[in-house]
C-alpha cells in the first residue's frame, strides 16, 4: 500500500494549509527537499485561492485553522469541478470517531495523524499520486446515510476516497499499535532492570540506615542547639527592651531547643528581683511566681548565684510544673545559671531538659555561653537606660537655662523700655497738674485733666511693675483677695468683650483664703490670658455665637501640705496646635499679626507666676477649647 519515499520524477505542486508558521515552514522544507514545489497558506481560504491560481497535485491541510478550517477547505475543493479530483490529505490528531465521519462528509482522501514521521507522510503522498489514474477511471459517487451516536450523517464520497480514507485510518491505528507494543516492551525491560537495581540498592541501604539515622539524630540535636544560640544572639543585637529580650529568649529556647520550659529573673543593682519572664510554664509555676512577687528567689536560683557556672539541680520545685497539655512531663534535670557581666550579676536563667534531651557537657558549655550573652545584653540595656536618663536630664537643664536666659533678655529689654516710657509719662502728669491748678474744679477742662492724671498714674504703675519684674525684685506685697484681683482686671476688659459679643462667666467663691502676692502682677497675668482667649474666640467666631464665651474660675486645693489657689481661664476657641505649644513660652514668639501682639505676654506671665513660686500650665484640644491654669501658693514664703 505504501509507495517509496524517493524524490518525484516530474514537477508536482503541493499546497500546504497550516496556521502554525513553524509547522508550515518545517513541512515546506521537507517537501522541497524531496522535489516538490510548495505553496503555504495560513488558513483554508488562502489555500483555496492558491489552488485555484495554480492547480496543485496534492493539498495538505491542518484541520483547526481560522477563517476556513480543514474540513471546510476539503469540502470547497471537492465542490469545485476544476479542483475536485485533487487529493486532499488532512493532518489530525484522530482522537475522536467524529473526525473520520467529518472527513468522509468533506470528501477527504487521506488522514495523517499528528505527530507523524517524515517518511510516512511522504509515502502517503506517493500513494495518492500513484493512484490518481485509478481513481479517475473508477470514479463513482456513493450516497450513504448513517446514524452514529444518535446523529444522522450523509456521505457522498467516491468509493476510492472512502477506501483510501479508511485504509489510512487503519494504517494509522496499526502504526499506533506498533508504537504502543514497542513502548510496552521497552517499559517491561526498564521495569526488569529497575527492579534489579532497586533490590541491589535496597540491600546497600539496609547497611547504611542505622548509621545514617544515628548521624541525623546527632546533627539535628546540634542544629537545634546552635539555632537556639543563634536566635538568642540575634535578640541581643535587635531587642533593646529588657522585658521583651527576656521573654523572647525564653520563647526561643523552648521552641527551638525543645526544652520543657524556661524562665529568667532579672535583678537590679542591689540584687533585688526586678522582673521575670517565662515560656512553657504551667499552673505549677504559681508558687514560684508568688515567691518572686515577694522579692524572694527560689533555692535553685540561690545555688546558681553562689556558683561560678551552670548548676544541674536534680531535685527542684520546678520539676513539678505541668507541660502545655496539662500532663506532667518527665524531667531529667533543671539547669540553672547566673547572668553575669563585668563583675555584676544581672539575673538567673532556669531551664528544664526532658529525659530524651539530656544535656551533654558541650551543651552545658553552650548554655553558659548563652547566659553570658544575655548578661552582656542586660548590661548594655542598663547602660543605655542610664545614658538616656542623663541625656534627658541634661536636655531639661539646658531648656531651663535657655528659658532663664530668654527671661533675662526680656528683663533687660523691659527695663530699657520702661525707662524710656517713664520720662514722657511724667511730663504728661505734670501738665495735667498745671491745668488743674489754673482752672476751676467744676469746669469740664478740670474733669478732663483729672482723667488724664488718673490714666497716666495707671500707666506709671504698670511701668513700675515692669521695672520690678525686669529687676526680679522681691518688692513689698500684701494679702489680697482673688475676688478683688479678678474684678479689678475685668473692669478694664468688660467693655471690650461686650463689643466683641463675648459672654463672660465668673465664679470666684468669696470664702477663698487671701493670697500674698504682687496684686498688679497677678492682674497682668490674668489680663494676658483674657486677651489671648478673646483673640482665639474672635478667630473662630467672627460674629455672635452661643459658644463665644470666656469662663474665669478659682478654687482652693492642697499640694504638699500647703494651701494653693488655682485660677482658670477657659475658652472654646481654636485650641493650641502642637507645633505652637512647643514655643508658646518663648519671648517674641506669636501667631498673631504684628499689629496685634509682640509675643511677650505669656513669657512675662510665666516669669511672674514662677517668681511667685507658682505654676502656669494649660490643657487644650485643637479646634475645640483651651484652659490655662495659674496655680499659686497662698503664702509663697517671702519675708515681706
Amino acid at each position: 500500500m505504501s509507495a517509496p519515499a524517493g524524490d518525484v520524477s516530474e514537477p508536482c505542486h503541493v499546497v500546504v494549509a497550516e496556521d502554525s508558521l513553524v509547522q508550515a515552514k518545517k513541512l515546506a522544507r521537507l517537501l522541497t527537499t524531496h522535489g516538490f514545489q510548495v505553496t503555504t497558506a495560513e488558513n483554508g481560504r488562502r489555500a483555496l485561492e492558491a489552488a485555484r491560481l495554480e492547480r496543485p497535485c496534492v493539498v495538505i491541510s491542518d484541520i483547526i485553522m481560522p477563517e476556513m478550517n480543514g474540513y471546510e477547505l476539503c469540502a470547497a475543493i471537492k465542490a469545485d469541478p476544476e479542483l475536485r479530483d485533487i487529493p486532499v490529505l488532512l493532518l489530525t490528531s484522530l482522537s475522536d470517531p467524529h473526525d473520520i465521519i467529518d472527513g468522509l462528509q468533506a470528501g477527504a482522501d487521506n488522514f495523517i495523524t499528528k505527530p507523524y514521521e517524515d517518511d510516512y507522510l511522504l509515502s502517503r503522498i506517493r500513494y495518492l499520486l500513484a493512484n490518481r489514474s485509478l481513481r479517475a477511471a473508477g470514479s463513482s459517487e456513493v450516497l450513504l446515510e448513517i446514524v452514529f451516536q444518535g446523529q444522522r450523517y450523509t456521505i457522498n464520497s467516491e468509493r476510492y476516497q472512502i477506501l483510501d480514507l479508511l485504509l489510512s485510518v487503519f494504517e494509522a491505528a496499526v502504526q499506533r499499535n506498533e508504537e504502543l507494543q514497542r513502548a510496552q516492551e521497552e517499559l517491561r525491560a526498564l521495569n526488569a532492570g529497575l527492579e534489579q537495581r532497586v533490590q541491589e540498592r535496597t540491600a546497600e541501604l539496609r547497611d547504611e540506615v542505622a548509621e545514617r539515622r544515628a548521624a541525623e539524630a546527632r546533627v539535628l540535636h546540634l542544629n537545634q542547639v546552635l539555632l537556639a544560640v543563634r536566635n538568642v544572639n540575634q535578640l541581643i543585637t535587635q531587642e533593646k527592651d529588657r522585658g521583651q529580650l527576656l521573654q523572647r529568649a525564653c520563647d526561643s529556647l523552648v521552641e527551638t531547643r525543645g526544652l520543657g520550659w524556661a524562665w529568667v529573673v532579672a535583678l537590679d543593682a542591689e540584687g533585688a528581683v526586678a522582673e521575670w519572664r517565662g515560656a512553657g510554664l504551667g499552673a505549677g509555676f504559681a508558687p514560684i511566681e508568688a515567691e518572686l512577687g515577694r522579692g524572694e528567689l527560689p533555692d535553685c536560683c540561690r545555688q546558681a548565684l553562689g556558683a561560678t557556672g551552670p548548676v544541674v539541680v536534680q531535685s527542684c520545685p520546678c520539676d513539678d510544673m505541668a507541660a502545655h497539655d496539662g500532663e506532667p512531663a518527665r524531667r531529667l534535670a533543671t539547669v540553672v545559671t547566673a547572668l553575669r557581666h563585668a563583675e555584676r550579676t544581672y539575673g538567673v536563667l532556669v531551664t528544664a531538659f526532658p529525659e530524651e534531651l539530656q544535656p551533654t557537657e558541650e551543651e552545658i558549655d553552650l548554655f553558659q555561653e548563652v547566659a553570658g550573652d544575655l548578661g552582656y545584653a542586660l548590661h548594655g540595656i542598663e547602660q543605655e537606660r542610664a545614658r538616656r536618663q542623663a541625656e534627658e536630664q541634661r536636655a531639661h537643664l539646658e531648656a531651663q537655662l535657655r528659658q532663664q536666659q530668654k527671661l533675662e533678655s526680656i528683663g533687660t529689654l523691659a527695663g530699657g523700655v520702661a525707662h524710656e516710657i517713664n520720662n514722657p509719662i511724667m511730663g504728661v502728669m505734670n501738665y495735667a497738674e498745671l491745668i488743674l491748678d489754673d482752672v476751676p474744679l467744676d469746669s469740664p477742662l478740670a474733669q478732663h485733666a483729672g482723667e488724664i492724671l488718673r490714666e497716666t498714674e495707671r500707666i506709671a504703675t504698670i511701668v513700675r511693675n515692669l521695672l520690678q519684674f525686669a529687676r526680679h525684685e522681691k518688692q513689698s506685697h500684701s494679702p489680697a483677695r482673688m475676688e478683688d484681683i479678678v474684678e479689678g482686671t475685668l473692669s478694664l476688659v468688660r467693655a471690650i468683650l461686650r463689643h466683641d459679643q463675648i459672654e463672660l462667666e465668673v465664679e470666684i467663691p468669696a470664702e477663698l483664703p487671701a493670697l500674698r502676692c504682687r496684686t498688679q502682677q497677678i492682674q497682668q497675668v490674668l489680663m494676658n490670658l483674657l486677651t489671648n482667649a478673646r483673640d482665639a474666640l474672635n478667630e473662630k467666631y467672627p460674629g455672635y455665637n452661643e459658644n463665644k464665651r470666656i469662663t474665669v474660675t478659682c478654687r482652693g486645693l492642697e499640694q504638699d501640705g500647703e494651701t494653693w489657689l488655682r485660677l482658670t481661664v477657659e475658652d472654646h476657641g481654636t485650641g493650641i496646635p502642637e507645633a505652637v505649644a512647643e514655643r508658646m513660652l518663648d519671648p517674641f514668639f506669636t501667631t498673631k499679626d504684628r499689629d496685634k501682639g509682640t509675643g511677650l505676654g505669656l513669657a512675662v506671665s510665666h516669669g511672674i507666676v514662677t517668681d511667685h513660686r507658682g505654676k502656669l500650665w494649660y490643657e487644650t484640644e485643637q479646634g475645640e477649647w483651651t484652659r490655662f491654669h495659674v496655680d499659686l501658693p497662698t503664702n509663697h514664703g517671702w519675708s515681706q
